[in-house]
Parts: structure tokens; sequence; C-alpha cells
């Protein structure tokens, strides 16, 4: 089904306060380790490893990420700059339903939750793997931080420190 694709792209906006799930499900998962590095790993065989690791991103400052997988490679793009491949081929494995759930925000275990933003989440079922699709989203992305909006998310998850009992909040901005 469209919830079990075999090739995908997760597509991402974050301000990221510290580690923590971007997105994922029981057959993918993209997030951001400790480090500070972009992590995307597909469920092959029973397992989300190995993983591709790829590019920084900076703490508190917005960042575009693209992760596609087309079935043989893992990719990933930080702000529409390639940052890394793995070949990983074979088809993706799910769980039974009824963990078909798309988690935005925290992993599997409401555990390992993002501490930061989340904007603008998208998955594709097709991988994107060069140009013309990146070409047209690096110039889209670059026409957009170097306007007035910054390239800013229009729809932001805010989540917050799940110790502390901080609530999670949506908001459009501006």
């Amino acid at each position: 089904s469209s919830l079990r694709p075999q090739t995908l792209t997760i597509e991402a906006w974050i301000k990221a306060d510290g580690a923590g799930t971007v997105v994922g499900a029981g057959g993918y998962e993209l997030r951001v380790d400790a480090a500070r590095n972009v992590i995307f790993g597909v469920n092959i065989g029973g397992a989300i490893t190995p993983q591709l690791t790829a590019g920084m991103l900076e703490w508190g400052q917005w960042t575009h990420i693209v992760a596609s997988y087309d079935g043989a490679e893992l990719r990933a793009f930080v702000n529409t700059v390639p940052k890394g491949s793995l070949s990983r081929p074979g088809a993706i494995a799910y769980p039974p339903s009824p963990a078909d759930t798309i988690r935005i925000g925290c992993s599997a275990a409401s555990s390992g939750c993002l501490r930061g933003s989340i904007g603008e989440v998208r998955i594709y079922p097709e991988a994107w793997t060069s140009p013309p699709r990146i070409t047209r989203l690096r110039t889209e992305y670059e026409t957009s931080v170097s306007g007035p909006s910054f390239g800013l998310p229009l729809r932001v998850w805010n989540y917050g420190d799940i110790a502390t009992g901080d609530d999670d909040f949506y908001e459009e901005l501006s």
C-alpha cells in the first residue's frame, strides 16, 4: 500500500536542539544523533542497519533535509547538498498491520523524541537520486533563503522536553 513504499523520499525542515527521530515507520527512520549527524536507514531483513550517516547540522538553525531510497542505495542531502550514499539493496521490510503508523518527532516506542521543531514533512513514493529533482529543490531553497522568508516552513510542530513535561504544540508561521 502507499504506507509501505519500496522506494521513497523523505523531505523535512528541522530546527533541532537535540538528538531524536525526525520521521519513521516500521520500515524506515530518519533521525539526528547527539553528534548532530543526519542518520537514515531502511529495514532490510528485519533491522534498520547499517544506516547512512550523512552531514552535520547546527543546533537551533533551520535545516532542510532529504533522504531517499531507490531499492538499492540510501542517499541524503542537507540544505540540498549531497551528503552521502550507502549501498543497501533489498526490499524494505515492514511490520504487520496495524504498525503502519508514520511517526513524526518520536520513535516507535514514543521515546527518542526530537527536541526542537519539525516543519513541512513530505514522504514521496519514489526516490530522488539526482537532478532534475534535487536541482529544482536547490533552486527553490536558494531562492527562499535569499528572500525575506529565509526559507522557513509555513507550519511547524514544536517538540518540548519530554522529561520536564513541556507540551508539544502546532503553530502557523507568518
